[in-house]
Order: structure tokens, then sequence, then C-alpha cells
């Protein structure tokens, strides 16, 4: 179940291993919450995580918290940050399920990210989009099997309907799990060439000026 082979559900491909997703993908930003402010638990739960390329928000009784390091600003639970100092930590405080919903800034067809200290509950992982092949929702991981204390794994999912919404929902009574190095689509290389072009030509239009006769003219630098 856990190997780094993809499961193909029709236009749907699902993966446990970062790099196999990764070799699967192209034009992938990521977001580790570096940006982000400390915001601990017990003062922050039920509010957002807004960054630039998604807002996280908590359903139900999950809460979620910035932590920038293993257990600063509160207990990360064994949990720790992938990439840099800070990751998000959510908790369900004894209660049997929880879920986070993302919010993307731009419509993606891949989705992934690496998941510190689940499954030391029985319970499961899931996902569902709110378009395409994922929106039947995906079971990404069942526990048992249970994993030890501060354990990393990453799940990814590409299909080909693009989506804007990320439902992700714990079940395993009073877990507490981080989440850190979140990979979606980035802008598209072409469109970011060809604004950069646009851009320049404006700039050098904005330089020329019509000379006194109707002839043109360069401003000088």
């Amino acid at each position: 179940m856990f190997g780094s082979s993809p499961v193909t559900h029709a236009a749907l491909l699902t993966y446990t291993s970062e790099a196999a997703f990764l070799a699967a993908t192209s034009n992938l930003a990521f977001e580790s919450f570096e940006s982000s402010a400390p915001q601990a638990l017990d003062s922050g739960g039920g509010s957002a995580v807004v960054t630039s390329a998604f807002t996280v928000t908590p359903q139900g009784p999950a809460t979620l918290g910035v932590q920038d390091g293993p257990d600063s600003p509160g207990s990360g639970f064994g949990s720790v940050a992938t990439d840099g100092t800070h990751y998000l930590l959510s908790y369900l405080p004894n209660q049997p399920t929880g879920t986070l919903r993302f919010d993307l800034s731009r419509p993606t067809t891949s989705f992934g990210l690496n998941l510190i200290d689940l499954g030391e509950a029985d319970g499961t992982l899931s996902f569902v989009t709110d378009t395409g092949d994922a929106a039947g929702g995906i079971t990404a991981f069942t526990f048992p099997p249970n994993f030890n204390n501060g354990n990393v794994l990453f799940f990814g999912f590409t299909q080909t309907d693009a989506f804007t919404q990320v439902f992700l929902t714990v079940t395993g009574l009073d877990d507490a799990f981080g989440i850190d190095k979140v990979y979606m689509v980035a802008e598209p290389a072409g469109l970011a060439l060809l604004l950069a072009g646009l851009a320049a030509l404006a700039a050098r239009s904005r330089r020329r000026v019509v000379a006194p006769g109707g002839q043109r003219q360069e401003n000088a630098e």
C-alpha cells in the first residue's frame, strides 16, 4: 500500500512517494509556511491560515496552528517541519474526526503534501476535491498499520480536471499531525515568459514620443 507505484483510477493517479510524484509532474511549486506567523492551537483554533497559494480552514472540531519549531509555540505532539522550520499543526482534541479545507488561489490538476506524526491512532486519511475524479473521494491511508511517533508520510494525486478546493479528513480519536511542503501547479512557464515580454514591450512603448511634424523619436535614457 505504501509503495512508490501510482494507482490508477480512470483519469486519477495517486502517489505515496514524493520522488515518484515529482517525477510524474512538472511545473510544481510548494508552500512550506516559512512566511506564516506562528499560531498556537489553543489561541488560534478555528481560524484560517492564509498563504499566497491557498487558505487552510479547519472544519468541525479540527484545530489548526502554525509551528515554528517542533514544540513552539505549543506542543507539536511529535511532529516537525520537513522543509525549513515552520509547518501546520492540526489536532482532534478527544474527537474522532476532523477536516481541513484548502481553498486554492488558482486551479490545479496536481496536489501533494507531507504528513508528519500521522497514524498513531486507528482511522483513515482521505481527500475530496470540488471537481473531477477525486470529487468522489480518495482514501489515502488506512490505520492500522500504525506508525511510531514522528513518522513522515507523503500523499499526492493528479487528475485531468482542474480543481480549486481540497478537503483533507482524518479519523483517529485524539490524533494530532503536521503538514508541510504542500505542492500544487505553478504559473505556467510559457505564460510567465509571455507576461515578461509584454511588460518589456510596454516599457519600451512608454519611452517613445511623437516629435513635431508627426515623426517618432526615442526619449533620452
